[in-house]
């Protein structure tokens, strides 16, 4: 009977760290920030602060799923469905971030540690894969955030 039970626990916590723990996560996160927008701006301010979050994802999401087909071609890491990888990358970019903007201090550590325990959690990817594809994947963000910035600033430059 034991040996029965555990299998099926084991099937059951991968089905919820595929979808359920993500959702939840990324549902969290919005709320965090939902709630900072309300304390610093008041209703004005949600807004606001899901109308970031939105473009954020919109931006970011592409550019970090193709550091994960960066990584798998370089590292031979798999990230499971894409349907489930969205999911999961969305709560690991979302999440620690959330968490950090309530602390007085020491959130970039507490981003960073987080960011690299939801890689290695979600993703099955031991430390070394973890941290490599966490600095691919942060490597893609910055450099689309510098060639959106420059297309933004030549933009703004010629009107």
């Amino acid at each position: 009977m034991l040996s029965v039970a555990v299998p099926i626990k084991g099937r059951v916590m991968q089905e919820a760290r595929e979808f359920k723990i993500p959702l939840a996560m990324l549902l969290f996160a919005v709320g965090l920030y939902a709630l900072s927008g309300y304390m610093e701006a008041g209703q004005e301010g949600v807004g606001h602060v899901i109308l970031a979050l939105a473009l954020i994802l919109a931006i970011r999401l592409p550019i970090g799923i193709l550091g994960c087909y960066l990584c798998v071609a370089l590292l031979g890491v798999s990230f499971g469905r894409l349907t489930t990888a969205l999911l999961k990358l969305s709560a690991t970019l979302l999440f620690p971030s959330a968490v950090a903007s309530f602390l007085p201090f020491g959130g970039f550590l507490v981003v960073l540690v987080g960011y690299f325990f939801l890689l290695s959690w979600f993703f099955d990817l031991d430390a070394r894969d973890a941290a490599l594809s966490g600095i691919i994947i942060w490597l893609a963000w910055v450099v689309s955030s510098l060639i959106l910035g420059v297309v933004l600033l030549s933009f703004l430059a010629a009107t």
